[in-house]
């Protein structure tokens, strides 16, 4: 039998750097969805943070152990990334789901990384206001995707068959505004 190797979206995209902003993906990590079903968001909290040491996050944040992430990813729904325990929440709170294979995670570090993305969105993302474990859904580049702010970076998760596009947009973005950059000291 032949043993598969996970891939990520872009198959391992090497990162770029153009001006001071680096972009690079994410090595692959296991993503659950975790949804509760009505009613049941306070007890699903509950059992995850008795098995993880994690509660479900509150609406626009993230929490975060060595081995798991958990992300709010809209109403009533959280994605976890990593090693999430088998009936950490019990399915008769929520439904979990893997969804590994239909997103892609991208990672824009570097000073003044809010301005490459702001191109593409009208939320604020300065760190005063979007500060770190602060996440949102939203439109960039007329995309839905999940922003997630890191200490030092924003991850940009996209559905898997937009992952190229995703790409293409912040090359341009961070190409336009490091050629503006040169063009108007600071």
């Amino acid at each position: 039998m032949t043993d598969l190797i996970a891939e990520t979206a872009l198959g391992y995209l090497k990162p770029v750097q153009i001006g001071p902003w680096i972009l690079t993906e994410p090595a692959p990590e296991p993503i659950h969805a975790i949804l509760p079903y009505p009613g049941q968001l306070a007890p699903a909290s509950e059992a995850m943070e008795a098995a993880t040491g994690l509660a479900l996050p509150a609406p626009g944040r993230s929490a975060q152990s060595p081995d798991l992430q958990l992300l709010w990813a809209g109403r009533e729904h959280v994605f976890a990334l990593g090693a999430l325990p088998d009936g950490a929440v019990p399915e008769t709170l929520a439904a979990t789901v893997e969804i590994s294979d239909g997103w892609a995670r991208l990672r824009l570090s570097g000073p003044g990384i809010e301005d490459v993305l702001a191109r593409g969105t009208p939320l604020d993302l300065r760190a005063q206001v979007f500060p770190p474990h602060a996440t949102a859904r939203t439109e960039w580049h007329h995309m839905a995707v999940l922003l997630t702010r890191l200490p030092s970076a924003i991850e940009i998760w996209v559905m898997r068959s937009y992952a190229e596009t995703a790409v293409a947009h912040l090359r341009k973005d961070m190409t336009q505004l490091a050629a503006r950059h040169q063009l108007t000291p600071r």
